[in-house]
């Protein structure tokens, strides 16, 4: 294909030139543009009639610039004919030229005609390159029409007015008629003179008609015969004017503008080709559609509608720098094996091919995109069949540009740094294999860039750099790249389609500007259940990272293994969103280990905080057989002693570890003075506490039996005791928000002994005794699960509690004797300490997820103070009443006892 091919211009008829001229016909002519591109276009106006005396018509102005016009647009042209002359009287105005496009209903460009001439003084005016028309020449003359107005003229035997755009000119009386406005644009008519040109020419009498126009001109002056002014031209919005020359005066020593009849002319200056081609050159053997071999080179932006075929020697597309479009279909030639179409420009200039059959592109070759090239397509059948090379450099790449949806099914391989473009709010999916082009040869690299999405479902062994730069690289399937040297992700990588994990051979580096998009479902396993990235180099973090939730329902607890680095862990994620919901009970958050990054699904705080009133209720519990063994022991006034049969009962609340709680019941005994100074007895309890919080109650029972001695001798008391019983617990656990209404219920044993000694002086009505005692709190209970709940309720870990309690008192009081016996008011002040797990961690299970509630179980120190009496009936019965306070550890308890005992 040798020679050169020029820009051409289909018209109607379907003739072909390199440029196309329309003269004056008489009447409007059409033109229907077959090809899109930018039109250098050439207007002008026509000249004015001569008049008598030699006097000459006005020139027609020339306007010349580009238009840009779409294929299948139709335009309305209108070439200005000469005003007619005259040898005696004034010459008619000459019609401007007009260039309407109908498609869009614009005026595009308009060159004014020229005024006729007069008989006597003066040629007519020339057409103006302004918008307005000139005024005729004279006293008394019409004055040139503005803003698409036809031009003025007098109404007695004077020229003609000339034809605007939007309305006629001026009659003169019955002598001469204005030209018409457009559409008609006829010439003005006269009944002595001469008629004005067609395209809005005025008529002239023994005084030149005005020039027709986008404004017209005004007509000549009748008193001394003088000529018209021309008409006024228009250049529309988007018109790049190029040249604007005025019509010279008719008689004028330097002549410009145009002579004659107006014409109009195109040349498509920035061509498209269509079949031939526009401005192309080819290095071949002969002008043809087919490619033997040969190449199809632009120096301009083109489009083509022809077809081509491809023999075995292939064929090359050279943009050239430009942007080259191909809506015909490319195919093989007959009876030939099929050849390969290269897509080639130059490298420093960069170009753009783009294939966008009607139908589908059938060759099956293949296709070569070149460095420096870009092949666009907007769907994978302009791509015919065979494989896609995209063969860059180092530091040229050669590009795939993609302007639709599609699916690509044929092989890909790479070399270099080849790119991928994907316009906005599009997806390429690519289904078959990303490979290297050839052993040997550069790396493939993958750069993603634009902001649509790239979707891999193939099992691709590229070995080059993967670099997302813009928009979406998406792993869908078994998708893979798993030879990749490195991943760098300045965009998204979105794994969320595959459940399997994803390798990468090197590093994976996320920027700031990254965002790293997993799936997960509820189950919790790698392949199946989520994706994973699984790098065999270092994980270098930050951006975002989103997570893609399938639904059903997700375990507390769950655990997800994101993310595992061979060489580490480095950074952060700054940002973690999701898509789609884990239920209302779960809090996610992501976790960083050294290697791994891991999806943690932990319960609502509250769902497990609302059991720790559980582990908190031992407070209360140890209170409680603490005050029972304190009771048994008796010496809270001076020489008290359990003998008898005697009855305890105990009553106490207060506050710890956030929660109320209470405790009481009653002890009921019998003890046996076995010599002057021993005492030995037994004793049963019947204990309750209670435990409350914002979300639940805790009760508690405690029964058992104690045994008990006491060594009683002049002011010193020793006694002891030994406890044991059972333990049951009822908790009831509410969480409003969540609508949790759960039951637990366990039990347990308990074992406590304790040891006082207590030394009483008496001074006449006043007493002192101090004491001070040891004792040790032994609790156990099994594992509690809650019902009621469904998967919600928690499981308690078993509890065993040990403590050691120290404390030292002195009590202070009076003895007063009356008739029904005596009364011994007293006072206490004291403290203890604690000694042993004071507090306690108890674990609960929430489904898969197990936390740690901790709570104090004993003050590991505390003040007290005491008051009560005592009266001692004259018969065998005894009574006490007492209360007791103690502060500590931030708790408060308050205790009140009150014991009644008959003595044989």
């Amino acid at each position: 294909m040798a020679g050169i091919l020029l820009a051409c211009l289909p018209i109607v008829g379907n003739a072909w030139a390199q440029s196309v001229t329309f003269g004056y016909t008489g009447a409007a002519q059409t033109l229907r543009i077959a090809i899109t591109g930018t039109y250098q276009i050439t207007v002008a106006g026509a000249q004015g009639g001569n008049g008598g005396n030699s006097r000459q018509g006005g020139a027609g102005a020339v306007i010349v610039g580009d238009y840009d016009f779409s294929a299948g647009e139709v335009l309305n042209l209108i070439a200005g004919g000469a005003g007619s002359s005259s040898t005696y009287g004034g010459g008619g105005g000459g019609g401007g030229s007009f260039v309407f496009d109908q498609s869009s209903n614009t005026l595009v460009v308009v060159a004014g005609g020229g005024g006729g001439a007069g008989s006597n003084r003066g040629g007519g005016g020339g057409g103006q390159v302004t918008t307005s028309g000139a005024s005729g020449s004279g006293a008394g003359a019409g004055a040139g029409g503005s803003n698409g107005d036809g031009g003025a003229a007098n109404p007695y035997d004077h020229g003609g007015g000339g034809g605007g755009f939007l309305t006629a000119g001026q009659n003169s009386g019955s002598f001469a008629t204005g030209g018409a406005a457009y559409p008609s644009l006829a010439g003005g008519v006269a009944r002595y003179g001469e008629a004005g040109g067609y395209g809005g020419g005025g008529a002239g009498t023994t005084e030149g008609g005005g020039g027709g126009g986008y404004s017209g001109g005004g007509g000549g002056s009748g008193y001394l015969s003088f000529g018209g002014g021309g008409g006024g031209s228009y250049e529309a919005s988007g018109f790049t004017l190029i040249s604007a020359t005025a019509g010279s005066s008719g008689n004028a020593i330097s002549v410009a503008g145009n002579f004659g009849n107006g014409y109009i002319s195109f040349l498509l200056s920035q061509s498209n080709i269509s079949g031939q081609g526009g401005q192309l050159s080819d290095v071949g053997s002969s002008l043809t559609t087919e490619f033997d071999g040969g190449s199809l080179t632009s120096d301009a932006n083109a489009t083509t509608a022809a077809s081509f075929t491809i023999t075995g020697k292939g064929g090359t597309l050279n943009a050239a720098g430009h942007t080259l479009i191909f809506t015909g279909v490319f195919s093989n030639a007959n009876g030939s094996t099929p050849g390969h179409l290269i897509i080639s420009s130059n490298p420093s200039a960069g170009g753009v091919i783009v294939l966008d059959p009607v139908g589908a592109n059938t060759f099956t070759g293949g296709i070569q995109v070149l460095a420096g090239a870009t092949l666009q397509i907007a769907s994978a059948s302009a791509l015919g069949s065979g494989t896609l090379a995209l063969l860059g450099t180092a530091t040229m790449p050669a590009e795939l540009s993609v302007t639709g949806t599609t699916a690509i099914t044929d092989p890909i391989v790479l070399e270099g740094d080849p790119t991928f473009d994907i316009a906005s709010g599009k997806t390429t999916t690519i289904g078959s294999v990303i490979s290297n082009a050839t052993p040997g040869s550069p790396a493939g690299d993958l750069v993603k860039q634009g902001g649509g999405a790239l979707v891999l479902t193939g099992a691709n062994t590229y070995t080059g750099a993967t670099t997302i730069d813009a928009g979406t690289l998406a792993l869908s399937g078994t998708g893979g790249i798993v030879d990749s040297a490195a991943v760098t992700n300045n965009a998204t990588f979105d794994l969320s389609g595959s459940r399997q994990s994803v390798r990468l051979s090197g590093d994976y580096t996320q920027s700031g500007s990254g965002l790293l998009v997993l799936g997960a479902t509820p189950t919790m396993t790698i392949g199946t259940g989520y994706s994973q990235l699984l790098a065999s180099g270092r994980a270098t973090l930050s951006g975002a990272l989103g997570i893609d939730l399938g639904s059903g329902t997700y375990a507390i607890g769950g655990k997800y293994d994101l993310i595992h680095a061979s060489g580490g862990v480095s950074g952060t994620f700054s940002q973690v969103g999701y898509a789609g919901s884990f239920g209302p009970y779960i809090l996610p958050s992501v976790v960083y280990q050294p290697d791994d990054v891991y999806l943690e699904l932990s319960p609502q705080p509250v769902l497990v905080d609302s059991g720790r009133a559980y582990v908190a209720s031992r407070f209360a519990i140890n209170e409680a057989l603490f005050d029972d063994i304190d009771a048994i022991l008796g010496g809270d006034s001076a020489g008290s002693a359990r003998s008898g049969v005697w009855m305890h009962a105990l009553g106490n609340f207060g506050s710890a570890n956030g929660f109320d709680f209470r405790t009481g019941g009653t002890l009921v005994g019998r003890g046996f003075p076995i010599s002057p100074v021993w005492i030995a007895g037994f004793a049963v309890n019947a204990l309750f506490t209670g435990t409350s919080g914002r979300y639940g109650t805790v009760n508690n029972t405690e029964t058992g039996i104690a045994l008990y001695g006491i060594y009683h001798h002049r002011h010193l008391q020793i006694s002891f005791s030994n406890a044991v019983g059972g333990l049951s617990d009822n908790f009831e656990r509410s969480v409003p928000e969540f609508g949790i209404g759960a039951r637990a219920g366990g039990a347990g044993l308990y074992d406590v002994a304790a040891m006082r000694a207590q030394y009483a002086l008496r001074q006449g009505l006043f007493f002192l005794a101090p004491d001070i005692e040891a004792a040790y709190a032994h609790t156990q209970i099994g594992t509690v699960v809650e019902t009621g709940v469904g998967s919600l309720g928690l499981t308690y870990e078993a509890l065993a509690t040990d403590l050691g309690r120290i404390s030292a008192g002195i009590t202070g009081g009076m003895v007063l004797r009356r008739s029904f016996g005596t009364v011994e008011p007293f006072v206490s002040t004291g403290g203890y300490g604690s000694v042993g797990q004071c507090r306690y961690s108890n674990v609960e299970t929430l489904q898969l997820s197990s936390s740690v509630q901790t709570a104090t179980v004993a003050a590991t120190a505390a003040y007290t103070e005491g008051a009560g009496v005592k009266v001692i009936g004259t018969g065998h019965w005894r009574a006490e009443a007492y209360w007791e306070g103690a502060w500590g550890d931030n708790s408060s308890m308050q205790d009140l006892g009150l014991a009644v005992r008959y003595v044989w």
